[in-house]
């Protein structure tokens, strides 16, 4: 790889973008994984704090299903973060751009997604509010990371949105630089 990769200065549009790609990203993943255990899924959906103990004993779950289903969704953030930030590095290489601002935006998402332990609930409360409309938790977490999917590719593959990364506002980019 040329030593130009390494030497461009952050650019600041480019992991703006790319932390937004990957925290949809991996929200999606997250709650696609979530479809492998709808039992304990309805059990937090259909309990309060102060019955949730009692409604966890009553459908026969163990806390080990409880842990597995926490390492499992942890496991599909880890590989997701890995999978998108090689995904980057491709992308990157095909626009010629320097993929140190994208693996400074997977870092930077990865230190908010593990610090913010409450995420899910707060992109759920204020961006999506399917609950109230889905009886099921099949639609609601479908259309829930179909939406984040799509806007998370739609970030990352998007030509408007590599023209913004390229020339700062939405005029045409560079002759040499031009993505057939």
């Amino acid at each position: 790889m040329p030593s130009e990769y390494f030497t461009h200065k952050p650019n600041w549009r480019q992991i703006l973008i790319h932390s937004l790609a990957t925290a949809c990203l991996v929200f999606a993943a997250e709650t696609f994984f979530q479809l492998s255990n709808l039992q304990l899924i309805n059990i937090f959906r259909q309990s309060t704090k102060e019955n949730i103990m009692q409604n966890f004993t009553d459908s026969g779950m163990t806390a080990i299903d409880f842990v597995w289903f926490q390492g499992g969704t942890a496991l599909t953030a880890m590989s997701s973060f890995i999978v998108i930030f090689i995904s980057f590095v491709f992308l990157c290489r095909r626009r010629k751009w320097s993929w140190v601002n994208s693996m400074l935006a997977v870092l930077i998402t990865f230190i908010t997604f593990r610090n913010t332990h409450e995420t899910g609930d707060l992109v759920r409360r204020y961006f999506w509010y399917s609950r109230d409309h889905f009886l099921s938790s099949i639609p609601d977490l479908v259309t829930t990371a179909s939406i984040f999917l799509c806007i998370g590719l739609w970030l990352m593959l998007s030509k408007p949105i590599a023209v913004f990364i390229e020339t700062g506002g939405w005029k045409p980019p560079r002759p040499d630089r031009i993505l057939y």
